[in-house]
């Protein structure tokens, strides 16, 4: 089993990218959205609402024999302390650097 975070700028499509990966593996059937709220990682009413996520959400797929658990964090630094929390559990990530979006000035207190 290995946990895998998602890390990115506000609007880089994390969550879009954690959608497509369930997909990929059959874990999820459907895709979900985050402009119409579907997403299968923004669960919370807020989430859902606002379009962001703000919390870590952890979802599991397999993947060539390999059980992994992806964990979709948020970007906005208000919810920081959600991302460092995550990182404790990670054996590894991807980083999203979206070239449609610019990445903010805090860009790198996300990342980093």
């Amino acid at each position: 089993m290995r946990n895998i975070g998602i890390f990115a700028h506000v609007d880089a499509g994390k969550t879009t990218l954690s959608e497509q990966l369930l997909l990929k593996a059959e874990a999820i059937r459907t895709l979900g959205s985050v402009d119409s709220g579907t997403a299968h990682t923004d669960t919370l009413p807020v989430e859902q609402r606002r379009g962001i996520p703000v919390r870590a959400a952890c979802v599991r797929l397999n993947w060539k024999g390999e059980t992994i658990n992806l964990i979709d964090t948020t970007g906005h630094t208000d919810f920081s302390a959600e991302i460092e929390r995550s990182l404790w559990a990670l054996d590894g990530t991807v980083i999203v650097v979206s070239g449609a979006s610019i990445p903010s000035a805090n860009y790198s207190s996300v990342i980093i």
